[in-house]
């Protein structure tokens, strides 16, 4: 995985799950192989009794067993999964910024109706943070632990949103060393970096503000 590697994070390969788990300080990941569908949020927990009783008092509708694992098909394209926890899942992140994406903003949700999808997180335990309805609506929620960002839009799979110092040395390094990889969306001043992780990960990285 190459292209994890020359955007900031370090990669671990789970042999027993075939899969590449990784972090960037921010965030942990899991890329599955020959796994289908799109990017889903996962959580470990050590009771799945407890949360499948807490999601039916909230009227949240899941699938799967409470033995195995607890699958929740929320607004737009995004699934969040809830799985027994283990001590191999007790992973420490180090809080530091990205040392080429910058800041890990929010996991953002392409949704038709913010909000409705904003109801549907607060069932299941999230609170608002932020809401806007100038021009596109969007409203950012978060269980004190990662935000999502509901923004009004056509629906697609969720995708990753950093904030970075883009300035020209940052895309000519980035661009040299992902090549097709990333897209550069530039109409005189740069707007945004697309980098494609594997086939489902995107991630958007727009120039920071302050």
């Amino acid at each position: 995985m190459d292209v994890l590697l020359n955007v900031g994070f370090d990669v671990i390969y789970n042999e027993v799950a075939a899969a590449v788990r990784c972090t960037d300080g921010q965030i942990l990941m899991q890329i599955e192989s020959g796994r289908a569908g799109s990017v889903s949020l996962t959580y470990h927990a050590p009771s799945l009794q407890s949360v499948g009783d807490r999601l039916a008092a909230a009227g949240v509708a899941y699938t799967g067993t409470k033995a195995e694992a607890l699958v929740l098909e929320g607004p737009g394209h995004l699934t969040i999964r809830v799985l027994p926890a283990t001590a191999s899942d007790m992973q420490e992140r180090s809080g530091e910024d990205n040392h080429v994406l910058g800041y890990l903003d929010a996991i953002v949700i392409p949704v038709t109706d913010v909000a409705a999808a904003a109801l549907w997180a607060q069932k299941c335990g999230f609170f608002i943070i932020e809401a806007a309805d100038v021009g596109a609506a969007m409203v950012d929620v978060t269980d004190g632990l990662v935000k999502l960002s509901f923004r009004e839009q056509s629906p697609r799979a969720p995708y990753l949103h950093y904030t970075a110092d883009i300035d020209r040395d940052w895309i000519e390094s980035v661009t040299g060393s992902l090549g097709a990889s990333c897209r550069i969306v530039n109409d005189g001043t740069v707007e945004l970096a697309q980098i494609t992780i594997a086939d489902a990960l995107v991630i958007m990285v727009t120039a920071d503000e302050f």
